[in-house]
């Protein structure tokens, strides 16, 4: 009876184990869209009044990115984002939190915010003081660390000719499962 006992856990550990593991995981494209859905929300909420356009195709950042990882820029004295979100960021190119989750495109349609080409289009209409009529908002689709704890979103936002910056956005996912910004990388200010 022990030689069995002995023998059932000997077979049955590597596959509990394996078991275990998988369980663990990281959904990495869930976990992207998640982030993505947090992140538009925060910058919906604190627009205050105003509404928005939201681009739905690629944010190309990726020109931005380059620069972070050059030692020859001015950037280099500039806290830089975790670096193996830079490079996962650079690796899977300009890609559209807008386009690429559904559950962001279903709450720019609830909350009544126009995206896509032709409300950009009209979005860009100026005013004789070079301001364009709502402001434009680019959001990257998030890049998740390997453990899923921290996500890397880049923003885009134009309100006029000479009235625009990109961001970086570090979010962390809180133990309430709430993802939350703790830093944020300035790319550039026009």
């Amino acid at each position: 009876m022990t030689r069995l006992r002995t023998c059932l856990i000997v077979l049955l550990v590597p596959f509990l184990i394996s078991l275990s593991s998988c369980a663990r995981k990281v959904d990495h494209e869930a976990l992207s869209c998640d982030a993505a859905l947090a992140f538009s929300n925060m910058i919906i909420s604190g627009m205050a009044g105003h509404k928005p356009v939201f681009i739905a195709t690629g944010v190309d950042l990726i020109s931005f990115t380059d620069q972070f990882l050059s030692t020859e820029t001015n950037q280099s004295a500039m806290p830089r984002p975790p670096r193996q979100l830079l490079d996962e960021m650079r690796r899977v190119g300009a890609s559209n939190a807008v386009k690429n989750c559904p559950s962001v495109k279903s709450a720019l349609q609830r909350g009544a915010i126009a995206f896509g080409e032709r409300a950009v289009s009209e979005a860009l209409h100026q005013s004789p003081d070079g301001t364009f009529a709502n402001t434009v908002i680019g959001i990257s689709k998030p890049v998740i660390s390997s453990d899923g704890r921290q996500a890397l979103v880049g923003l885009t936002a134009i309100s006029g000719t000479l009235d625009g910056y990109g961001f970086f956005y570090l979010l962390q996912k809180m133990p309430d499962s709430r993802w939350q910004v703790i830093a944020h990388y300035p790319l550039y200010v026009s």
